[in-house]
C-alpha cells in the first residue's frame, strides 16, 4: 500500500472494526493516488470471511473470488471507463442488492470517477441508498467531488486521500528513481501532486519534451512569430504523454497546467515577492518578457487559459492548437 494511504486505511480499520459501517462511503481525492485500488482493498475487508485487526485475510474464497473479479455478491462500476456512467449500469444495482448474499457476509458496490454518473444515473442510485436493502456497502471514488449531487454527499460518508506533501512524495519516488533529478518538484505540480503519476513522467522522460516546450515558449516571448514551434512542441510533447496519462486527466488541462505554472510563478516572484519562484525549466531574470507585465495582466492572462481547457472531456487535437494559438496571439498583444 501506497504510504500515502496509510491514514486513511487505519481511519476505515477503525471504523469497520468499531461495527459502524455506514451505508455508504466516498472516497475523494486527487486523480493518481491509488483511490481505486484503495476502494477494492476496503471491499475486501467488508466482505471477508476471516477479516483480521489489520485488514482482510487475502486467503478466504470471498478474498480470492473478489480479487479476480468473479465475486456474486459485489458489483464493480466504471471500471476502465472515462465516459459517462449510465443509468443503466446504475440499474444493476438494484439486482444485486435485491437478492440474498451468496456467501452472507454482505454485498458490496463499488462505482469508480462516481463525478462521471450522469444525472439520471445519480439520481437511480439516491434512490437505492434511500431503501433499505440489508448489509450493504457503497464505497464510490471520486476526483471531483463537487460534481457529485449533493443529496449522494449528504447520505454518504466522506474518507478523504490527501496528496502527500513533496518531501514526503520524494522520499517515496526516488525509491524508484536512479539519479538525482533537480526538476521533481515542478513535475510534480504538473501532475497534479501524484507521486504515481510523477513517476510515470519521469520513466517516459517527459522531461525532456517539457523542456523543449519551455523553451519554444521562452523563444516565442521573444519572438511571436514562433508560436507554430510552439504548436509543434505541445503536439510532440502530448504524443509522449500519451504513453502515461491517466484517463482522467485530459490533454487540454495538461497544456493548461503548464501555462498557468509559468504565470503563476512570474506573479508570485514580481507581484508577491517571492525569491524562491522560479519558471519552469528556467531562471527568471529580468529581461524575461513576462517580467514586463503588471500584475493585472498577468492575472487576465491565466483567466483567459481556461479558454484552453474543455469541461466535458477530450476535443479535436486540431481544436486544442487553435486554442493555444488564441492564447498565446493574447499573451503577444499584452507587451
Amino acid at each position: 500500500m501506497f504510504p500515502w494511504l496509510e491514514k486513511p486505511w487505519k481511519v476505515w480499520l477503525d471504523t469497520f472494526n468499531s461495527g459502524r459501517v455506514p451505508n455508504s462511503i466516498i472516497v475523494s481525492g486527487a486523480d493518481g493516488l491509488g483511490k481505486k485500488t484503495f476502494a477494492r482493498n476496503m471491499g475486501s475487508l467488508f466482505l471477508c470471511e476471516d477479516p483480521k485487526p489489520d485488514g482482510y485475510c487475502g486467503k478466504c474464497h470471498s478474498c480470492l473470488m473478489l480479487a479476480d473479479g468473479t465475486h456474486p455478491d459485489a458489483l464493480i462500476i466504471g471500471e476502465g471507463e472515462n465516459s459517462t456512467i449510465s443509468i443503466d449500469a446504475v440499474r444493476k444495482i438494484g439486482g444485486l442488492v435485491s437478492e440474498t448474499p451468496r456467501f452472507g457476509v454482505g454485498k458490496l458496490v463499488i462505482i469508480y470517477n462516481a463525478e462521471n454518473m450522469s444525472e439520471a444515473a445519480a439520481n437511480a442510485l439516491l434512490k437505492v441508498l434511500e431503501e433499505p436493502v440489508g448489509r450493504v456497502l457503497f464505497i464510490l471514488t471520486t476526483d471531483d467531488i463537487h460534481r457529485l449531487l449533493p443529496t449522494v454527499l449528504s447520505r454518504s460518508r466522506i474518507l478523504r486521500v490527501d496528496s502527500p506533501d513533496f518531501e514526503s512524495a520524494k522520499a517515496w519516488m526516488y525509491q524508484n528513481i536512479s539519479g538525482d533529478l533537480p526538476n521533481l518538484r515542478y513535475y510534480y505540480r504538473l501532475c497534479g501532486s501524484s507521486p504515481v503519476q510523477t513517476l510515470h513522467f519521469v520513466e517516459n522522460d517527459m522531461g525532456k519534451y517539457l523542456d523543449a516546450l519551455i523553451t519554444s515558449f521562452r523563444e516565442f516571448l521573444g519572438d511571436p512569430s514562433a508560436a507554430v514551434d510552439v504548436l509543434d512542441s505541445i503536439d510532440a510533447y502530448l504524443a509522449q504523454a500519451g504513453t502515461w496519462l491517466h484517463d482522467n486527466i485530459s490533454k487540454p488541462d495538461v497544456i493548461y497546467r503548464i501555462f498557468y505554472f509559468c504565470l503563476h510563478d512570474i506573479y508570485a516572484r514580481k507581484v508577491l515577492q517571492n525569491e524562491k519562484a522560479s519558471l519552469i525549466l528556467g531562471r527568471i531574470s529580468p529581461d524575461n518578457p513576462l517580467m514586463r507585465l503588471d500584475g493585472e495582466t498577468i492575472v487576465r492572462l491565466m483567466e483567459d487559459l481556461q479558454g484552453i481547457r474543455d469541461p466535458d472531456g477530450a476535443i479535436p487535437s486540431g481544436m486544442l492548437r487553435l486554442r493555444v494559438l488564441d492564447w498565446l496571439n493574447r499573451a503577444a498583444a499584452s507587451f
